[in-house]
């Protein structure tokens, strides 16, 4: 949120943020705040699993070029 003390604000704990004045002062409601952090869960949980796949998708393009590796080198021999 603009007006935030910290460019990189959680808007949990930190001294200065605009997000905690604006739930005090009822400024912003309590509904918007946390349909904003459980969109905020939701992202990252996306990103992790998008993560995983990258991750799961690359180990097994290595296992692939290993076991080609592997039989070109018997065909070596």
């Amino acid at each position: 949120m603009q007006g935030c003390k910290f460019r990189d604000c959680s808007h949990n704990a930190e001294p200065g943020c605009r997000v905690k004045e604006a739930l005090e002062n009822g400024e912003l409601s309590i509904e918007r705040w946390e349909n904003y952090i459980k969109l905020k869960r939701e992202a990252s949980f996306a990103e992790a699993k998008e993560n995983i796949n990258i991750r799961l998708k690359e180990k097994l393009r290595n296992k692939s070029i290993a076991k080609f590796q592997k039989q070109f080198q018997k065909g070596r021999r």
